[in-house]
């Protein structure tokens, strides 16, 4: 009798571990996602598209920014996990600067 309940205690535990750390996979997973989506709207929207993205995506958008390149960098939330991603219009011409 004690062999069943110690083996069906271990299983518990067993199994509640691998939820957090599923858990954690889909949310990174998910968060990723969401940070490529936001950036490629970014580019195109400007960062209220980015937010509105992000929110339909179910994340947070934490930060955005544009580099002198044009790149579209974002950062968003979804739970305890974090993602960041870039992008940039391959289609539009680079404005030419007089430095070297």
């Amino acid at each position: 009798m004690l062999s069943i309940v110690l083996s069906c205690a271990f299983t518990a535990l067993s199994l509640s571990g691998l939820v957090v750390v599923s858990t954690h996979i889909i949310d990174q997973s998910r968060a990723q996602i969401a940070a490529d989506a936001a950036a490629l709207g970014a580019v195109y929207g400007g960062e209220s598209v980015a937010r509105e993205i992000a929110s339909r995506n179910g994340a947070q958008l934490v930060s955005s920014a544009t580099d002198d390149n044009m790149v579209q960098s974002v950062r968003v939330r979804i739970g305890r996990q974090y993602a960041t991603a870039n992008a940039r219009d391959s289609w539009a011409q680079l404005l030419p600067t007089m430095s070297p």
